[in-house]
Order: structure tokens, then sequence, then C-alpha cells
């Protein structure tokens, strides 16, 4: 065979359906390798896809007869080389763009772009930037994250700058569940992260261009921030989701709607089919000519149709979830001129290998498999469906909406079973509310708040305030119901292997085949649940002796702890909580469903502060809570309104369980009103086990932890062996006397490793040098899982993954 023949097979192999499959297959090993294929492995991996290549064409004449099964595993296997070496090659380079260890925490100055709308906060802005010039070489063309802790933050899109910056190496919370914060920043190509530094070198260097896609998205971004509902439609219109509320969010991932947050497929192709449609009757009635006529309508509202979606992906920054749903649209769109039967299956198959051709790191984003998983699941329903009637009776006339109703179930189950491997909870309300709102937002709200937003840039603001409105009584009408506590919600955690297997299940039923496909289904299913049993923890059925564990929580600068075993489970303090975030949210829940943690029997607020408390709310939503511990700042708080009684935190408290007791050390009853106030209200536990303890301090400082040292009657119940350092680390507290009388063999440290607050301060960590006390930071670790019988400690960053950093100590 001739070196052009050998080629085009290849070439003609890489649209293979099984090829596609193993690469697609191959990309995703990204998210659970733990360290990158040297080059000579990649060398090796590359000429065995191509030499595997040859062999699936061999695979038709072996043993003189074709061999179906023989070409499709060597597709397969060729597919999954490549894309494991594509992934990592690509990855290599990615990572070659991370600021090196040698320039962080060193102040430099930096020429660059704002190359995202600056998201302003109370204290602080967040921005993107793309440097064009730096007193270091390294950072030239690197995206970087920057904060600037400043009164006046007015910075717009599009702006040159001359900043001083500190940057900080890319480290943020991991935990067993959750948002993880470097797999963000792999993903999203950001390279470093950092903050401005207050000085005379930040100047404007230039202005926003008045004529630019930059100053229409920050004109539109402005105009909308007046909204009640402005995250919503800065979301809707320019991707930008930095102002929906928590609260909104809980809303729509209950409901199994969260894809209607963000720009995506749906969006695309409801503005792309929009115009197709449109574009497609304007030309029938006006290509009168017959140049004109050389162009089918159907030609003319598909080009029309993928202009429209570029200019509303322009709107988006073309952001990387609304590339992959551009890409999606004009490929299928293109494929249907063909007018072949199978044209919308290959067209999504060739969709799928150019996005990851592109951007191979589209397989860590959980947009991308809900997008690609719904897109296929449409593909299969249609490829099964059966002829329709010609006749026009009734039957016929509703066939269409009994197979929008047949598409709908099948996708509503394949992502009931993605979102619970992503996010531990998922919603059969879905389907239901998909089947309402879905033809309400296609038809409706998104065209009108498109034409609303068009009458707002010509001066016209009303009809965008009657949208405002009219969202605004849709969320007030959904959050009536008791969407929590309904037996179509599910809070379960779901392991990779079984999520794996149950989609497979889904899609052989989806398939045009025999009866066959059944019992096959059957055995997915089974093999699932017999996969899932072990990480499933029972709590109804706990062993006779069910020893505690310890979780203590990477929730940046913040303390969250966890006391479990399979009969208890004990919170102590819940994170922070913004507006926009919550650790509560982002880390908490994900973890307490991995757990397997479904109630609290207690949970126990130490004091009021926000990186303490913040999360309280949403866990007395979200979770069955037994009691609820506190101090009398409680009564007057904002979000205690719950009903639930509260159980005052003093020196009388304690609760007792199956090999658990909880007691109470401070603040004393008597003395709390007129001396222990702010930090130093802090309320003090002391868990006893059966053969260790430890000692839960909030944030007392020198004051608090004297009047403890010097308690005789605390002496012997002060001791314990493991510390949760007071107050993070700061130099107002872990004071020599308080130290000594605790004796502790282990301190944790609950912060940030790159806090601004600069903890635990070099001061405190002498401190426990002198005294021999092992020090652990939750910062540097991830999260912390320290088995009370044998005080053996595990954390997060033992697993490693590419995106990863090493732990430090």
């Amino acid at each position: 065979m001739d070196c052009p023949s050998v080629i085009k097979f290849m070439f003609k192999s890489l649209f293979e359906l099984q090829w596609i499959a193993g690469f697609l297959l191959g990309c995703s090993f990204i998210a659970v390798i733990p360290a990158l294929p040297n080059f000579f492995l990649l060398l090796c991996l590359f000429f065995s896809s191509i030499f595997l290549t040859g062999l699936s064409r061999k695979a038709q004449t072996f043993f003189n007869r074709p061999i179906p099964i023989l070409k499709a595993m060597s597709l397969i296997s060729s597919g999954i080389l490549f894309g494991l070496c594509w992934v990592s090659l690509f990855s290599h380079w990615q990572l070659a763009k991370k600021t090196p260890e040698s320039i962080n925490n060193q102040q430099h100055i930096i020429e660059a772009s704002i190359v995202s709308l600056p998201a302003n906060y109370p204290d602080y802005c967040q921005f993107l930037v793309k440097v064009h010039d730096s007193t270091s070489g390294l950072l030239i063309n690197r995206t970087l994250s920057l904060s600037w802790y400043a009164a006046d933050c007015s910075l717009e899109l599009g702006q040159v700058w001359r900043f001083s910056s500190r940057l900080k190496a890319v480290y943020g919370p991991i935990n067993q569940a959750g948002f993880d914060y470097e797999r963000y920043m792999f993903e999203q190509a950001i390279h470093g992260r950092g903050y401005i530094v207050n000085s005379d070198d930040n100047q404007l260097l230039q202005s926003q261009p008045i004529v630019s896609l930059d100053s229409l998205r920050q004109h539109l971004f402005q105009q909308l921030d007046a909204l009640d509902n402005r995250g919503i439609f800065q979301a809707l219109i320019i991707g930008e989701k930095m102002h929906i509320s928590t609260k909104h969010k809980q809303l729509f991932q209950q409901l199994g709607i969260s894809h209607l947050l963000a720009i995506s497929g749906l969006h695309i192709s409801i503005i792309a089919g929009l115009f197709l449609y449109l574009s497609q009757w304007l030309w029938a009635r006006l290509a009168t000519n017959n140049w004109l006529k050389r162009i089918a309508p159907l030609q003319f509202g598909i080009i029309t149709s993928c202009l429209m979606a570029s200019l509303y992906a322009a709107l988006a920054d073309f952001s990387l979830p609304t590339q992959r749903a551009l890409i999606m649209w004009c490929v299928v769109s293109f494929g249907l001129l063909s007018y072949q039967k199978l044209a919308f299956y290959q067209s999504i198959s060739i969709a799928i290998l150019l996005i990851l051709l592109i951007y191979p790191l589209s397989v860590l984003s959980v947009s991308f498999w809900m997008t690609f998983i719904a897109v296929w699941v449409i593909s299969l329903v249609l490829m099964g469906r059966k002829s329709r009637n010609k006749r026009k009776d009734w039957v016929s006339s509703c066939s269409w909406i009994l197979e929008l109703l047949k598409i709908q179930i099948a996708i509503t189950i394949s992502l009931f079973i993605v979102s619970l491997l992503f996010f531990q909870q998922a919603s059969l309300l879905g389907l239901v509310v998909n089947i309402i709102l879905i033809p309400l937002f296609s038809f409706i709200l998104l065209p009108s708040i498109f034409f609303a937003v068009a009458l707002m840039l010509l001066g016209m603001t009303a009809p965008l305030e009657w949208c405002d409105e009219l969202l605004s009584y849709l969320f007030n009408s959904l959050s009536a119901f008791d969407i929590q506590q309904s037996f179509l919600v599910f809070n379960v955690y779901l392991p990779t292997f079984s999520a794996i297997l149950l989609v497979i299940a889904s899609f052989l039923l989806y398939l045009p085949l025999s009866k066959l496909k059944y019992p096959w289904a059957v055995v997915f299913v089974l093999l699932a649940v017999l996969f899932w049993k072990p990480f499933t923890a029972d709590f109804a059925n706990p062993p006779a002796r069910a020893p505690y564990t310890v979780e203590v929580f990477d929730v940046g600068h913040g303390l969250a702890v966890l006391i479990y075993n399979r009969e208890h489970a004990v919170l102590y303090d819940t994170g922070f909580a913004t507006e926009q975030s919550s650790a509560a949210y982002s880390y908490l829940l994900p973890s307490l469903r991995r757990l397997g943690v479904r109630q609290l029997d207690a949970l126990i607020l130490s004091h009021s502060d926000n990186d303490h408390a913040g999360g309280a709310q949403i866990l007395l939503q979200q979770l069955a809570i037994k009691q609820l511990v506190a101090g009398k700042w409680l009564e007057n708080s904002l979000f205690y309104q719950s009903g639930q009684q509260a159980i005052d935190c003093n020196h009388e408290l304690s609760l007792n369980f199956k090999g658990l007791k909880l007691t109470s050390l401070h603040p004393n009853t008597q003395e709390r009103s007129t001396e222990w106030q702010g930090n130093n209200s802090s309320c003090v536990i002391k868990a006893e086990f059966d053969t260790h303890s430890l000692l839960l301090t909030g944030d007392i400082e020198k004051e608090a932890e004297w009047q403890l040292a010097t308690d005789n009657d605390l002496y012997e119940r002060l001791r314990s062996d493991v510390l949760i350092v007071p107050h993070h680390g700061s130099n107002t507290s872990s004071t020599y006397p308080f130290l000594k009388r605790v004796a502790a063999r282990y301190a944790i440290y609950a912060t940030d490793k790159y806090s601004r607050y600069r903890l635990p301060h070099h001061k405190v960590i002498s401190r426990y040098d002198d005294l021999g006390i092992e020090q652990w930071h939750v910062g540097c670790l991830g999260q912390l899982t320290l088995n009370m019988d044998s005080l053996q400690m595990t954390h997060q960053r033992q697993q490693k993954r590419v995106w990863r950093a090493q732990p430090c100590y």
C-alpha cells in the first residue's frame, strides 16, 4: 500500500465513531492520572496509536474473514492512546506557562490589559489580566488573577494598566468533594494569581476603546447591575455569573435546571434556532431572482444562524462553554445539509472531536459533560424513532409531543446521574420543571430578555424592568415549594465508576437495538449498585463499636470541623459566606454527602464571625439538625429564622453520645455579658473519645486563654491530645501558659496557606516548636482526616493530580 493511501486511511479513521469514543476516553484520563507521562513515553503512545490504527485496516482480512470486533477494539485503543498523548502534551504546555515558584512572593511591575469584567466585593475587587510587559520576562503573555484591596476599584474591561503586584502560588482549598480551585485555574488556563500593592506605580496607561466589544460588554454589565436579578441577566446576556446569589444557585440546582444559568448549548441553540427559522422564512419569500435562488433557504438560514450564534458567543467573550456550544451548533447545522439519515449523529461526533483537538482540557469541565451527554442522548433517541404516520389524525398530530417528552425523560435520567457524580445532589423535579420551564424559557423569556436589552440600548428601560419583575415573581413562586424535603431530591455520593456504568446502561436503553439490550442494561445497573455499596455509609445499621473520625475541612481562612462515626455527627463551625459564595455550599455540603452524613446531631457555632458562622444559614436549610449550640448573639442574627431553639454555650453545657462526650469549657455564664466579647466569647469545646481528646477553641485570644489556664477546676479537663490552634495562629493567641496546660501532641492551623493576614504568625509557630508540638496546616495539606483511635492523620494532597500543587509543611 502506497504512502498517500496510508495517510488517507489514517485521516479517515479519525472520523470513525469508535476512534472518537476512544479519543474522548483517553483525554478523560487527565482527571485521574497522578502525573504526566514523560516525552519518551508520549512518543511511544503516539506510535502505538498509529500502529493500532493500521491494525484496524488489517482486521478485516485476518483469518480470511471480516472481524468487526477486532477493528472496533483497534480503533478504540488507538483513540485512547492518542487522546492520552494529546491531552498530556497540552497539559505540559499549560503547566510550563504557570508562574514559577522562583518569582512568587516577590513584587513585580507589570503592564497588562484587563481581560475580564472586574468583580467588586465590599473590601476588594478581582479581575483577570493579560501581561504585555514585566520586570520579570517569565510573566509576559501570562494570564493572571489579581485582587486589589482598594476603596475605589474603578477598573474597566479593555483598559491597559501598569500595576505593582505581588504574586502568590496557585494554591486553593482541597476537600473530599466540592469546588477544586486549582483544577479550575488549570482548566481555565489562568497561570498565576496575586494582589495589587498600593503604590504610585499603579497607573492607567490606556483607556478602554470607545467602539469595541469590550466597551459594549462593560456597558451592558453596568446597565444590568441596577436590576434586582442582575446576576441572572448578566449571566444570560454576557456570560458573567459573579453576581448570581447563593440562594439562586441552590434553587436552580435543587430543581435540576442549573444549565439555564449560564450561556451554553441551550442558549446558543435558542438564539441560533430562532434566527434559522426567521431567516429561512424570509429568504424563501424575498429570494425572487434566479441568482438568489441558487442559495436554498435552509442554507441561508444555517449561515445566518451560525453568524448570530457567533455574535452571542462574542458577547460572552468566547468563553470556553460558549466556544464548545458554537462549534457544536455550526458543525451539526452544516452536517444537516448532507440530508443523510445519520447526519445529526455523525456531526455530533465530529463536533466532539474538534472541541477536544482545540482544547482537550474541556473534559475537566462539568458543563462539557452536561452538554455532551444531553446532545448525545438526543441523537440516540432520534436515531431510534419510528417513522411517523402520515395520516393527519389526532395521534399523528401529537407524535411530536410524545417524542419531545421521550427526549426530556431521557435527558433528565442521564443528567440526574451526572449531577449525582459532580454535585452529590440531583433532582427528578427537573423532569417536570424542564417540561414547563424550557418551553417558557426558550420561546418567551430568553427572546423577551434579548429584545428588552436591545430596547435598553436605545434608551427604553421599561421592558427590561418588566422582565426583572417577571423573573422575581417566578423565583418567588419556585421558592415557595419545600424543594429540599421533596422525595424527588436525592443527596447521595455516587462513585465515578458506578456513574459510568449507569450512563452506559441508560445509553443502551436509548439505542435502537433488539430486546437483548434490556438484560445488558440490567447487568450494568447491578454492577453499579455492587460497586456503590462499599462507598455508602449505613447509619441505620452501625457496627457494635463505631470509631470516631475528625475531619478538619479546608475552607480557606475559616474553620469547620466534623466529628462523626456511623451513628453520630457533630459539626463545629461552618466557614465563611458571602452573597455570591459560601464554604458550606462549595465544600461542606458536597463533602458531607460524600461521607454519608445526612443529618447532624449537633451544630456548634463558636461565635458570630463570618469565617466561623457564615455558612450556618445554608446548613440549617439543607440538613436535619437535632441540636443547635451557640451564644446569645444568635438571637439577633439575620440568618436565624428557622425557629429552631438554640442551646446556650456556657461552662455548664455537656452533650453525650455513644463513645463521645462534648463539654464546654468557656465562656463563663456570669462573666459573659461584661468581659467576654468578640473573639473571646468563642465557645471552647473539649471532645473526649474512648482513648484520646480534641480541644476546639474558636478565636479565643490571650485574655480568655489566661482565664482557662489559671482556672484550677479546669487543670485536668484542659489537657487534650489534639488542639485546633486558637484564632488561626494569630499572635494574639497561643500563649505559653495556655499551651503548657493543654499539653497537646498535635496542633492544627485552620487557615489559608497564602492568607492576606499572614497566618500562622512566625512567633506562634516558634512557640509550638519550643514545646515539641507537631503542627499541621490545613491550607498546606488540604482537608485533614484524623482517626481518634490511633491519631493517624491523612490529608487530601496525598491524592496527587496533574494540576495539584505539592503539600507544604
